[in-house]
């Protein structure tokens, strides 16, 4: 696990190298503490690395510049620094990130011909891709961003691992194409402006969208998509090429193909087999445990692997007494997998003391407070002496484990002509208090209805009520119109859901929150239930299996996990997570927030009324309306706006 940038010169301009590396390293430097690397190239000339300085390279001009900071997890040696290069020195590579499967790769490769003279998996990734080329990325069990050098070919790949677990942002400048692990190292590079992305803040402000396609909050800054690589020759360096490597199978099995106990047992192996694989590590490691089924399935396979005999550390973060709170069935699994505990409980002078950190390691805005639970179990493993940590993220995605999930099963049983069957489920959900029935169909109409019309209906519900302080007019003064097409909510089918959440809406987030909220602790966190293999056999299974017609969620993980999860967990119908007491903490900080909406920063966004503003929060103070996560994103986009000295009208 480490932080990667570079550039490659696109123009004849003399860059001030030394200063552009050193710029770079320091802006990552949380990332990996433990080494720092940096590698030059000109045409014509030879690799050059040094792992001390940014300084001291025979080409004072390079075409192509890396830097790399470790976090040292596999072989911590020295061997395992970055930059590598090839014993030919025509490769020259840096990775963020693990390949889970590199012993086994390691030994495929050294029966076709290859030599290793560390035991690192970057050494491994690079024969790999010598031997296989971009093919080798579908041979890769893990997480992983790359920029591999090619100076034979005279071209650079940059490359994104299978879901976007690891972070792989680019912007283009006058004079080259920069890239990093984070957008706060790109913006240290001359040329790159940090003018906000209008259309990105829009779908924030409308509907608390945020990475849900490749653009940033900053116009200039994009992301490589997951499952994809970019290829840039140097012949033509402006002109560079994005090709897919991975896309999830979209083969569908029935009933008569696999029955529900056969996927169960086999989803079982594939998940003991990735926690084992993800286990893999030279350094302490640990796991987070909210008392989930999700992350309570780590930890039992954990317990599993690694035998009764071996320490395991779990993080747990309590709320202590709110209805958030899920620490008694954190406790039953502490107790059936025997673990040390570590507990975490936060109060609102935490938030307070924390809030300009955590918005400084996110680098854009955020969606809600619960993220800040995280950032402290993750602060706390680390001064604990955890380097690694397991976690849950990605099964609910996968495996259907959210309630909005259910509106989806029903209208894509309505929509396939299976009408007993969306009744039954219906009145299984209404039975057991899951749903509130006049809203739940609502919404199930909502998403059967042609696309105009819900279209109409998402407008609606983004532009009016509290929201109407925002003056959507101004962004469409500025070119930028809401579309309110392909939104979480207009899925017609279980499917169609997963693939959205999967791939542009709830799981984009959680893992940029989770990667930054690590990282900033110099932790690696993995995510064991995030592998082609899990996530394409998954995506196969027929509906049923993921939401049965007695309306368990993720039916098929929690037949999977019997004998392994105790029955309490595995049988919970509610669904927390690391939720915050909002609400209670908001009342607390009224001072804070409404000292930034009192404050010029928020005055300089042009598309709010502050006056709506206050009103709105006022109200809020006295009781007479619900939390409005709308004001929450309002004042985190302005402290955004503050911290980066943005401006909205230029």
């Amino acid at each position: 696990m480490c932080g990667i940038a570079g550039f490659i010169k696109t123009s004849s301009a003399r860059l001030d190298t030394v200063q552009i590396l050193h710029n770079l390293s320091q802006s990552i430097q949380h990332r990996g503490p433990d080494a720092a690397g940096f590698g030059v190239w000109g045409k014509g000339k030879e690799v050059e690395i040094n792992h001390q300085t940014p300084a001291n390279f025979s080409t004072t001009s390079p075409d192509l510049a890396f830097v790399h900071r470790r976090l040292s997890i596999i072989d911590t040696s020295e061997n395992g620094n970055q930059p590598i290069k090839s014993a030919d020195g025509r490769y020259l590579l840096i990775q963020n990130g693990e390949i889970y499967n590199y012993i086994e790769l390691r030994e495929e490769l050294k029966k076709l011909g290859h030599n290793f003279q560390t035991e690192s998996d970057t050494e491994v990734l690079l024969k790999s891709f010598m031997q296989w080329n971009c093919g080798a990325f579908n041979r890769f069990v893990g997480m992983f961003a790359i920029a591999i050098l090619d100076t034979l070919k005279n071209e650079i790949i940059l490359a994104r691992d299978f879901f976007g677990i690891k972070p792989l942002f680019y912007a283009r400048t006058s004079d080259a194409l920069v890239f990093g692990s984070e957008i706060k190292a790109l913006l240290t590079f001359p040329g790159i402006d940090n003018k906000p992305n209008l259309s990105t803040v829009r779908d924030y402000l409308s509907l608390g969208l945020v990475n849900h396609n490749q653009e940033s909050f900053y116009a200039s800054i994009n992301s490589i998509e997951p499952g994809h690589y970019l290829k840039l020759k140097f012949n033509n360096p402006h002109d560079f090429q994005i090709h897919q490597y991975y896309k999830r199978s979209t083969t569908r099995l029935t009933t008569k193909d696999i029955s529900f106990q056969e996927a169960a047992d086999h989803l079982r192996e594939l998940f003991i087999e990735s926690v084992k694989l993800h286990m893999r590590s030279d350094v302490p490691y640990g796991a987070a445990l909210s008392g989930g089924v999700d992350s309570s399935a780590i930890i039992a396979a954990m317990r599993s692997i690694s035998g009764k005999d071996q320490d395991l550390q779990t993080f747990t973060y309590s709320t202590k007494n709110t209805t958030f709170d899920e620490e008694s069935y954190a406790d039953i699994m502490i107790q059936s997998a025997s673990t040390i505990s570590h507990k975490i409980v936060l109060h609102h002078k935490d938030l307070l003391s924390d809030i300009n950190s955590v918005l400084q390691t996110q680098d854009e805005p955020f969606g809600s407070t619960s993220i800040y639970a995280q950032y402290k179990v993750f602060q706390v493993a680390r001064k604990s002496g955890i380097k690694v940590i397991l976690g849950g993220q990605g099964a609910d995605e996968i495996l259907a484990g959210y309630r909005s999930y259910y509106t989806a099963a029903v209208a894509g049983m309505v929509k396939s002509g299976r009408l007993i069957h969306a009744i039954h489920l219906v009145r299984a959900l209404s039975n057991q208090g899951k749903i509130s029935l006049a809203n739940f169909l609502f919404r199930v109409i909502a998403r059967l209805c042609p696309a105009a019309v819900g279209r109409e209906i998402h407008r609606r519900y983004a532009e009016n009520g509290i929201n109407s302080a925002v003056n959507w007019q101004w962004f469409t003064d500025h070119g930028v119109a809401g579309g309110y097409a392909n939104l979480p909510g207009t899925s017609k089918s279980l499917e169609e859901a997963l693939e959205g959440d999967l791939s542009n809406f709830n799981l984009p987030g959680l893992l940029r929150y989770e990667d930054r909220n690590s990282m900033a602790h110099s932790l690696e966190s993995r995510v064991p239930f995030l592998t082609p293999t899990i996530v394409d056999f998954s995506s196969s299974l027929p509906p049923e299996y993921l939401i049965d017609r007695n309306g368990c969620d993720k039916a098929v993980l929690r037949a999977a996990l019997r004998a392994l999860v105790p029955d309490e967990i595995l049988d919970r119908k509610d669904k927390i997570g690391f939720q915050t007491p909002e609400t209670n903490w908001f009342k607390e900080l009224s001072p804070w927030i409404n000292q930034v909406l009192t404050s010029d920063s928020f005055q300089r966004m042009p598309f709010i009324t502050t006056e709506k503003a206050i009103m709105n929060w006022s109200l809020f103070e006295q009781g007479k309306i619900e939390f409005p996560r709308a004001i929450w994103r309002w004042v985190n986009l302005a402290k955004w706006a503050e911290m980066n000295e943005l401006k909205f009208d230029e």
